[in-house]
C-alpha cells in the first residue's frame, strides 16, 4: 500500500510540475485564476502547498483555490461530482 501511495504522490507532483511549467510559458491568466482541486484527500496537502506558493509570490492577485475532497472511495472525482453537496461546493 505504501508503495502505491508513494508512486501516486510522485505522479501527482510530476503532473503538477508539468502543468505549472506549461502555464508559466503560456501566461493564460496573467493576474491569476479561479482554480478547483477536486479529488482524493491524499492530494489535498499538495494543492494547499501550491496555493501557498502562488499566494507568496504576490504575482497573481486574482488567484483563488477551492478544494473539494474526500478520502477512500468517496474521493474519486466522479464520486465527488455525483454528490450534490460536493458539486455545489465545486461550482
Amino acid at each position: 500500500m505504501f508503495q502505491y501511495a508513494q508512486a501516486a504522490f510522485i505522479s501527482g507532483l510530476i503532473t503538477c510540475s508539468a502543468l505549472l511549467a506549461q502555464l508559466a510559458q503560456a501566461q493564460p491568466f496573467p493576474t491569476g485564476a479561479e482554480t478547483l482541486f477536486l479529488g482524493h484527500s491524499f492530494f489535498r496537502p499538495v494543492a494547499q502547498h501550491l496555493d501557498q506558493i502562488v499566494d507568496a509570490s504576490g504575482a497573481y492577485p486574482d488567484h483563488s483555490l477551492t478544494i473539494v475532497s474526500n478520502g477512500g472511495k468517496k474521493g474519486v472525482p466522479g464520486s465527488l461530482w455525483q454528490d450534490q453537496h460536493n458539486r455545489n461546493r465545486a461550482t
